[in-house]
């Protein structure tokens, strides 16, 4: 069993960060959970350049404030005619100027099959972010408490909250999935379907 994930980058402090990071997610989750399947891991640019195209554009309309219910619909209404969202695809931008709440330095959204991260201009290493919202698409939780979000939500472990990937802004800390998020990705994977192309009328 495969699962597949495209990413599309648009940050240019760091170019080649994202594909790095997504390569060591994949050695990471296969030394945890990867026991009964592999992830492959594609550029999107160098493979689907209509997508990539596609998608850089809805980036540049959208300017500073970019409103990701808008990006999602438009990537959802086009997935038929563009190949590179028939599978888990994860969007990185870079914008200066961004107006996020709380005066945060990224903001990440994950629905529908696509997850979108983006980033003021880099900072600080962002693989813990970029982990956090891939992790969503193959099936952990938030685990922080919405009301709360300093707070430790029951599903994650007990005693592992403090590196937990799963917490509210895990930053530049040395995060780790705690045992709860592998789980809940053990099991979102054996639930999903078995050919990316199925994946359109598959909902986490």
């Amino acid at each position: 069993m495969t699962f597949e994930l495209t990413y599309y980058n648009y940050t240019s402090s760091h170019p080649n960060q994202l594909g790095n990071d997504l390569q060591s997610l994949k050695a990471d989750l296969s030394t945890h959970i990867l026991d009964f399947a592999t992830l492959g891991i594609t550029d999107g640019e160098r493979c689907h350049k209509d997508t990539h195209r596609f998608i850089g554009d809805l980036v540049r309309r959208m300017g500073s404030e970019i409103n990701f219910d808008n990006m999602v619909r438009d990537l959802w209404d086009e997935r038929e005619r563009m190949p590179g969202l028939t599978t888990r695809t994860i969007i990185c931008v870079e914008q200066s100027g961004l107006r996020f709440k709380e005066n945060a330095d990224w903001h990440g959204l994950t629905g529908d099959g696509f997850c979108a991260v983006v980033l003021q201009p880099y900072k600080n290493p962002y693989k813990n972010i970029v982990w956090h919202e891939v992790a969503h698409l193959f099936g952990a939780e938030d685990h922080y408490n919405c009301t709360n979000k300093t707070e430790r939500a029951p599903q994650c472990t007990a005693g592992e909250e403090e590196e937990c990937i799963m917490q509210y802004d895990p930053g530049t800390k040395q995060c780790l999935f705690c045992s709860g998020a592998l789980q809940e990705i053990r099991s979102g994977m054996s639930k999903m379907p078995r050919s990316p192309h199925d994946l359109l009328s598959f909902q986490l």
